[in-house]
């Protein structure tokens, strides 16, 4: 069994597309500003902020921004993970030395997803914010009805997180599954030198090119 993502294209309607984009725009917003407030702290008091601390200040940030009100609390808990993920990989490289890239602050353009970090199955949301219905539409918090999905593969393991995201004006949602059985493929015997390019993306020993 191994891990896997699987992307389909999402078919909302008008107001739907415009609550997902809604979502968005707020996961963005508060990207930049546990960015600034993480900087402020350590260069101003010395303090390293943690995850579980940005964290538990979203409920007083609720309180007074009705627009994060609306976005499930999972989503915006895990907006803030995002941005230590990325302190940590910024720290990763400077103790190995390498240019250590510290996190940017992300337009609105560049900031093109949102995360659920639970997908329940059946018509209810539960907890986790994303359900799969019966009919194969899918129910978003904060997103009226049901989105329609281009289910152009099954899907096979147990979906444990459904990322959306916005390419161009195109709304796709990716689930990462776990225990996907492992497609082993028939040994050949054959071998094959691949050259990777930057004008082409691959190219084999035999002269083709991919």
């Amino acid at each position: 069994m191994v891990c896997k993502a699987f992307k389909f294209y999402l078919r909302p309607n008008a107001m739907q597309a415009q609550h997902l984009d809604s979502i968005r725009l707020v996961c963005c917003e508060l990207y930049n500003a546990g960015l600034e407030e993480k900087r402020d702290a350590y260069r101003k008091r010395g303090i390293n902020l943690s995850c579980a601390a940005q964290q538990a200040e979203l409920t007083g940030v609720k309180v007074v921004r009705p627009d994060m009100a609306n976005v499930h609390s999972q989503v915006l808990q895990n907006v803030l993970k995002r941005l230590h993920r990325a302190f940590d990989g910024f720290f990763r490289r400077v103790k190995a030395g390498q240019k250590p890239g510290y996190p940017r602050f992300r337009s609105a353009r560049r900031y093109d997803s949102f995360t659920f970090p639970q997908v329940s199955r059946g018509s209810s949301l539960k907890a986790g914010g994303v359900a799969l219905d019966a009919d194969g539409r899918l129910r978003v918090a904060g997103v009226p009805g049901a989105l329609r999905v281009t289910w152009h593969r099954p899907m096979q393991g147990t979906p444990k997180t459904a990322t959306f995201k916005r390419e161009g004006r195109r709304w796709y949602v990716i689930f990462a599954c776990d225990n996907v059985p492992a497609e082993v493929l028939a040994a050949t015997g054959r071998e094959c030198g691949i050259d990777l390019g930057l004008t082409t993306f691959a190219m084999l020993d035999d002269g083709s090119a991919i």
